[in-house]
């Protein structure tokens, strides 16, 4: 019998501490009672859609029809909870609006997921609290904002304006200007094509530009973290990168500023903080700032 015990005791043990912690957390937050709204709302090919979510998912994508298709997802731990939070829409040809009304009382215990598909023209306008944004294949403005969520941003033609406090960006194949900033997250940017700003308090900045011949401006900025930015062989930048605690490194050859200065320690040690040069033509322009992380400006494969 002790022999039994001890051997259900590790199983417990192990169950607890050698899952996944996400995992572990999803089998305790998991909300079994669901209730689902679905609707079709008529759109013109260029109209708006505004979500406004405090709990929950919030994922987009298109189609090419003139129309919204919405399925909105209530979960709750507890049935009873369920008609505590509500879908309010306000709805014409040119604007849709969708946000999450809750009582005081189910604030937090009901999570509302919403799922979208709209015309491929639309602008979007996303605001959550708590919950993840995905939006997908768009060719219209795309503005995306969360206090505690990740953002992901894929296949969009027109500009992107995204940030979070607690979560991380992406943002991948964008055709227009790429605005984001994050307070608490990792930020990844890959393939765009117009101008890209992205701002981090504390997270590393990652982007990829295997075609720069349109890019205007590129500005990275993190306090704590790194940055890395991959180039095509054949770029034409003005460069200035500078980083208080980290080093920069660079795979292209870099034409430097003139400057008058002594060659002693102090010199190297500046050089290897701080890189003020060209990039072949210099036609565009790369800012890079780290304030306790590296720098490295690398080649596309």
């Amino acid at each position: 019998m002790k022999t039994s015990r001890l051997i259900c005791t590790i199983l417990l043990v192990n169950f607890i501490f050698c899952q996944p912690s996400m995992a572990w957390f999803n089998f305790f937050s998991k909300k079994p009672y669901e209730e689902i709204i679905q609707k079709e709302l008529p759109l013109d090919k260029n109209g708006t859609v505004s979500v406004k979510s405090t709990y929950g998912d919030i994922i987009v994508k298109e189609w090419k029809q003139d129309s919204v298709q919405l399925k909105a997802t209530k979960m709750a731990s507890k049935e009873e909870l369920l008609p505590e939070a509500d879908v309010k829409i306000q709805a014409s040809e040119k604007r849709i609006v969708i946000a999450t009304k809750e009582k005081k009382e189910a604030e937090g215990k009901v999570e509302i997921k919403y799922e979208l598909i709209v015309p491929e023209t639309a602008n979007i306008n996303l605001i959550g609290k708590k919950g993840s944004l995905s939006i997908n294949n768009l060719r219209a403005t795309v503005k995306a904002r969360t206090e505690n969520g990740n953002i992901e941003v894929a296949n969009v033609k027109g500009s992107t304006i995204a940030s979070t406090d607690y979560g991380s960006i992406t943002v991948c194949n964008s055709s227009e200007d790429v605005r984001v900033h994050t307070l608490n997250g990792n930020i990844t940017i890959d393939e765009a094509t117009k101008n890209i700003v992205a701002r981090a308090k504390k997270g590393t900045i990652c982007t990829t530009c295997k075609n720069a011949c349109q890019l205007d401006t590129i500005s990275l900025s993190t306090q704590s973290g790194n940055i890395e930015i991959c180039l095509p062989e054949e770029v034409n930048a003005e460069l200035l990168a500078k980083t208080a605690k980290g080093k920069i490194t660079s795979e292209h050859y870099i034409t430097m500023k003139p400057q008058t200065t002594m060659l002693n320690k102090k010199t190297w040690a500046r050089m290897r903080k701080e890189v003020d040069g060209t990039l072949g033509n210099g036609d565009a322009t790369i800012k890079l700032t780290s304030g306790s992380g590296n720098i490295k400006i690398n080649k596309t494969a």
